[in-house]
């Protein structure tokens, strides 16, 4: 019995390994197996990319970390900035979400009879660049490069602005150009293009002026040119009551040559209500609530001579500005700042959540 157990022994030895059974090995989505590992992949293809991350900081702004929306979102914690992202394709930065609510609750309570608009005309309606890509032009621009005065005198007028001597520039236009206003007129209007006016433009303008509140536009260059392009750019039947354009405007002797210009001369320095109420030459409305409309970090200084309880300000930011770290400047200094070119979806959304 013994040497059978042992040939028994001898034989199981000598025999090959039998693969294990099917029943022996992890079946991976049973039951019973669910807690094991899964084999390693032998496929080549590339692992699945990360999730994506939050949004990169934008250059020269060092706030608190920019959240991404749609729409003003007011969360609890801190009051972190909000992009918000317009569906005519612009990006706007919401510094203070919370303090921009509550300045907008202020204005709905007081109304529209306690509501004035103050707005850059060059670098708030107009936009910065063309379709094309170039830089576009300034009102005063415009009519130095439209062909309709001499080109010494237009080359003199240029250099005398650049040195900020906007007085002595009228009156060399006043003097030497020699130009009629109707010829102006003809030689400004193919040029428009270089001038364009942002998107969406008017919806702001239309919805003031449906409840009677007063716009002040500013302009350091000429009011005839700004005035024009509003015509001839959209408002076609002409500017609104309720709008006003603080700017220069030409005057035409008997002969239809420009003759002399409107005082005070309005420059980058006095672009003001106190220059307004001097150039409209009377007692401006009183009104407790003011939206500020700016393109430069500086568009506060619009405000002097305006007595206002809330002022909310916008700021329409140029992109390489924000790029090359002016970003904490507009951010610090207003409670919308619209990027680049963008349209003006946001500012006609935020009136018309001020004026109900």
């Amino acid at each position: 019995q013994q040497q059978q157990q042992q040939q028994q022994q001898q034989q199981q030895q000598r025999a090959p390994p039998q693969p294990p059974s099917f029943r022996d090995a992890p079946q991976w989505g049973g039951d019973a197996f669910s807690s094991a590992e899964p084999p390693p992949s032998t496929s080549s293809a590339p692992p699945p990319p990360p999730p994506p991350g939050p949004p990169p900081p934008l250059d020269g702004y060092d706030g608190f970390p920019v959240v991404v929306t749609e729409e003003v979102v007011e969360e609890p914690g801190p009051d972190r900035p909000q992009l918000l992202l317009q569906g005519d394709g612009g990006v706007v930065l919401v510094p203070r979400p919370r303090e921009l609510a509550a300045k907008k609750q202020s204005m709905r309570r007081a109304g529209p009879s306690q509501l004035q608009v103050l707005s850059d005309f060059e670098g708030v309606l107009t936009a910065r660049s063309t379709p094309s890509g170039e830089a576009a032009l300034t009102t005063a621009e415009l009519i130095e490069q439209s062909g309709a005065l001499p080109p010494p005198v237009a080359s003199k007028i240029s250099s005398l602005r650049a040195e900020g001597n906007a007085e002595e520039a009228l009156k060399t236009l006043a003097r030497e150009g020699e130009v009629g206003f109707s010829q102006l007129a003809q030689a400004l209007a193919p040029q428009w293009a270089r001038m364009p006016l942002r998107e969406g433009w008017e919806a702001p303008l239309m919805a003031l002026a449906r409840v009677g509140v007063p716009v002040y536009l500013f302009s350091d260059g000429y009011g005839d040119v700004a005035g024009q392009a509003m015509t001839q750019q959209g408002l076609s039947g002409g500017l609104p009551n309720n709008v006003w354009v603080v700017s220069n405007f030409l005057r035409v002797g008997p002969d239809g040559v420009v003759r002399g210009y409107t005082t005070p001369v309005i420059t980058p320095t006095n672009k003001n209500m106190t220059s307004a109420a001097a150039v409209m030459e009377m007692a401006l409305p009183r009104r407790a609530m003011a939206v500020l409309l700016g393109g430069g970090s500086s568009a506060g200084d619009m405000l002097d001579g305006l007595d206002a309880q809330e002022v909310l300000k916008v700021g329409f930011c140029p992109l390489e500005e924000a790029l090359g770290g002016g970003m904490q400047a507009f951010a610090e200094a207003f409670d919308v700042v619209v990027l680049g070119d963008g349209g003006m979806a946001f500012v006609a959304q935020l009136l018309d959540d001020i004026l109900g």
